[in-house]
């Protein structure tokens, strides 16, 4: 009887145990994801931009640029040479010898140091093809109403994917990076994006799929951010 109510006892206590470990990392995630959903409030005050079309020839990665993300630079590069695109590169360049040797590799004009992203996008996003990147960066490039390619970190650049008003509801879930993101949940569309492209003069309508600033302003209004967020505090 003795050994039967100490077992019970160990068991009651693993539960609360269990409880309280499950209620400490589901407030961690419900912080989390609230200062990631009000970092995107700020698209509501931005300048509305255009997305460009097949002539321009230029695309710009934005972020920073170390270990971590160097693939992500890599598979944005290659998929710009694929396509025939020149392409920039801005954002912090951290001193790692990988990074380095990736940086000096590059030609002189491409890295253009760090910039004020939405100031930049604001003023000159017309004139880039699309723009790439991970996390933040995307929502600042979707809420200029430009087409913007969340780089993959994986060795398949064509595993990368252009927000779409087809994904971005999911990309949103996983922060915009697709590192650890099943490809079921969003699918690599590089190929989609730029046949798009050569016929945008015939269909301008074509690259509408990859506009989609109202979209994101619907997604982050005040309403959904917050029940977003008490759904998470309520588990």
């Amino acid at each position: 009887m003795a050994i039967a109510c100490a077992s019970c006892c160990v068991g009651e206590t693993q539960r609360r145990v269990r409880k309280s470990q499950s209620n400490r990392r589901r407030r961690a995630a419900a912080r989390q994801t609230l200062r990631a959903l009000c970092d995107g409030l700020s698209v509501y005050d931005w300048r509305r931009g255009e997305a460009s079309g097949a002539s321009v020839r230029v695309a710009l990665y934005i972020g920073r640029i170390d270990r971590e993300k160097l693939p992500t630079v890599k598979n944005f590069v290659t998929i710009c040479r694929r396509y025939g695109l020149e392409y920039e590169i801005a954002g912090p360049v951290y001193k790692e010898e990988a990074v380095s040797e990736w940086v000096q590799g590059q030609p002189k004009d491409v890295m253009l140091g760090t910039l004020d992203t939405r100031a930049w996008l604001a003023e000159h996003g017309a004139e880039y093809a699309f723009i790439g990147g991970v996390g933040q960066v995307v929502l600042e490039a979707v809420a200029a109403n430009l087409p913007c390619l969340v780089a993959t970190h994986g060795n398949n650049a064509l595993r990368s994917a252009f927000v779409t008003k087809g994904n971005l509801a999911s990309l949103l879930e996983w922060n915009c990076v697709l590192r650890g993101c099943p490809e079921a949940t969003v699918s690599g569309n590089v190929v989609e994006f730029f046949e798009a492209r050569a016929r945008s003069r015939e269909d301008p309508q074509g690259l509408e799929q990859f506009r989609v600033r109202k979209e994101l302003v619907t997604l982050r209004s005040e309403e959904n951010i917050w029940e977003q967020y008490l759904e998470i505090l309520r588990g």
